[in-house]
């Protein structure tokens, strides 16, 4: 089945792909802390929204058991065959569907425990949709557990904007207010356990890991090399040492009714 894919996963390449499973240490110490939330449980079938790389794969394998089923979903091919490898070394029986967010039909209504997604919604465009399409896959009584970015603070967005496509990036992130997640998870039929804004430092050792941490992220849509002198000396001034940003997040818990 043909699917639309993210402008991201049409310009990933294996070489990206490895570097973002090497230098995601924020989104995979994310990851651990949303797994407690997320608490799955054996036999329970457990989907994991943009699994990317597979760097939770295995753990859900393990939390769920023989009895169990894990599902890798991510509409990038270069990054599901990094997971692909990752699962096999682990002996990880995990099922792969590579498709975007909002176009799972691959996966049968109301068969899934959890759906896990960790770091990823921020690029999906259409948030409604990818609402409505989770909530099409979870049982009764099943949930939603994620955290996401939020829309970037004055002093990331400074940063940003010194980027090559800066604009061209920007048309692939998606964000919405605190009231727009509640409306539109209400109209998807699912109900709010837990909605939490925090801020958190996003630090590197230096520039240079800064830099291929965005052109990794962002599958290439910033490329550090096409920074002209006067950019990266600018960035050099502002970053001369180790590199923290602030960051806007979102965590959720969300619950399709039983009834």
């Amino acid at each position: 089945m043909l699917h639309t894919l993210p402008e991201g996963a049409k310009r990933d390449t294996e070489a990206l792909a490895r570097s973002y499973s090497r230098i995601r240490k924020f989104q995979n110490d994310r990851g651990e802390l949303l797994l407690q939330w997320a608490a799955p449980q054996p036999g329970e079938t457990v989907l994991d929204l943009g699994c990317g790389t597979g760097d939770h794969l295995v753990e859900l394998c393990n939390r769920v058991g023989t009895s169990g089923r894990v599902i890798g979903a991510d509409p990038d091919g270069m990054r599901t065959q990094v997971a692909k490898h990752l699962a096999e070394e682990h002996g990880a029986a995990v099922v792969f569907v590579e498709a975007p967010a909002t176009e799972l039909d691959e996966i049968e209504a109301a068969q899934v425990d959890l759906v896990f997604s960790n770091h990823v919604l921020h690029w999906v465009l259409d948030l409604p949709r990818m609402l409505s399409e989770q909530a099409r896959l979870l049982k009764p009584g099943g949930r939603f557990v994620f955290e996401c970015m939020g829309k970037p603070i004055e002093e990331v967005d400074a940063m940003m904007r010194l980027m090559p496509r800066f604009e061209d990036l920007r048309q692939e992130l998606s964000f919405m207010e605190d009231y727009q997640w509640r409306t539109e998870i209400e109209a998807a039929g699912l109900v709010v356990e837990v909605l939490e804004w925090t801020t958190l430092d996003l630090s590197f050792p230096d520039l240079d890991a800064g830099l291929a941490w965005f052109s990794a992220s962002s599958q290439g849509a910033f490329v550090p090399e096409q920074l002209t002198k006067p950019e990266r000396k600018r960035l050099e001034m502002r970053f001369p040492d180790v590199v923290t940003l602030p960051i806007v997040c979102l965590r959720a818990v969300l619950r399709k009714p039983i009834a």
